[in-house]
């Protein structure tokens, strides 16, 4: 998603995210909490797991800030 998303914009950088953020949309072995970040660039793609909590607001919130600090740390 990551690379398609830099591809398609034609962007320097590409994040991406999914997964289950809850209360619901859990199935058997992807349990609420269950989040992907993606990243991509010029020199190659990468995902990164989360097991976040059964908390929406907090997977959202961690999310965002995990994927924000995975460009940073990638561009400096």
């Amino acid at each position: 998603m990551a690379r398609g998303v830099r591809e398609r914009l034609k962007t320097t950088y590409g994040l991406a995210v999914t997964g289950i953020a809850g209360p619901g949309g859990a199935v058997p072995g992807k349990p609420v909490g269950t989040i992907w970040i993606g990243y991509s660039d010029e020199n190659g793609t990468e995902a990164q797991l989360l097991k976040l909590s059964k908390n929406r607001v907090l997977n959202i919130q961690i999310t965002a800030t995990s994927a924000l600090n995975l460009l940073l740390k990638k561009i400096l």
